[in-house]
């Protein structure tokens, strides 16, 4: 648990912020989850490296520009990728035999003092030692 609040830190990798600019049953399922781990004092985190994933989606701006403020009001904190942070991701990929993508989402969420993680990716949830939860989890 984070030593500064005594609320447990959450990460979201690219998996959720992808599930939730689609539309369908997922983004109802992650909408929901994200309501109960919020009311349950969970502090939502991501990355820059996770919500750069989305430039690939095609959208209008004015969709984009939505989507944005709703990452600004789900997450207590976006923090930047560091060089520092893709030299410990090789030993990620060492240690846990994973993507470069699945590495660089270990080694924030340890750069972070997360607590645990939401993520759709069976591989994050294979190699980290953190609790992983799956939307439908709730």
């Amino acid at each position: 648990m984070s030593e500064r609040t005594g609320k447990r830190r959450l990460y979201l990798d690219e998996t959720i912020w992808i599930a939730l600019a689609l539309e369908g049953e997922m983004r109802e399922a992650i909408k929901l989850s994200l309501k109960r781990l919020l009311q349950d004092d969970w502090i939502i985190l991501s990355s820059a490296f996770a919500l750069n994933r989305l430039i690939g989606l095609e959208t209008n701006p004015a969709t984009f520009i939505q989507y944005t403020q709703l990452m600004r009001r789900i997450c207590a904190e976006i923090e930047p990728l560091e060089v520092d942070d893709l030299e410990r991701s090789a030993l990620e990929i060492l240690s846990h035999q994973c993507s470069l993508t699945a590495a660089i989402h270990l080694t924030l969420m340890k750069r972070m003092r997360c607590d645990g993680v939401l993520t759709l990716s069976p591989e994050i949830k294979r190699a980290t030692a953190l609790p992983a939860f799956h939307p439908t989890d709730f």
